[in-house]
């Protein structure tokens, strides 16, 4: 890929997820004893949300219903 093409992809990327975390981030939270980064409700009727748990290694999803919030 010649260094402009890879640029513009670069900057399309860091747009893309400019955009993402903007869009869903609703905050940070301790969940089993894990920082955990609220990514909001998973449907309209707001019965779940998305949280990812921030381990030392890797990242782990986990699912909440919105009455055990």
């Amino acid at each position: 890929m010649l260094p402009s093409k890879k640029a513009a992809a670069h900057k399309e990327t860091t747009e893309l997820i400019k955009r993402f975390v903007l869009d869903r981030f609703e905050g940070v939270e301790t969940i089993d004893g894990l920082p955990a980064i609220n990514l909001g409700y998973l449907d309209k009727a707001k019965s779940e949300r998305l949280f990812a748990l921030i381990k030392e290694d890797h990242t782990d999803f986990k699912i909440i219903p919105t009455s055990e919030a």
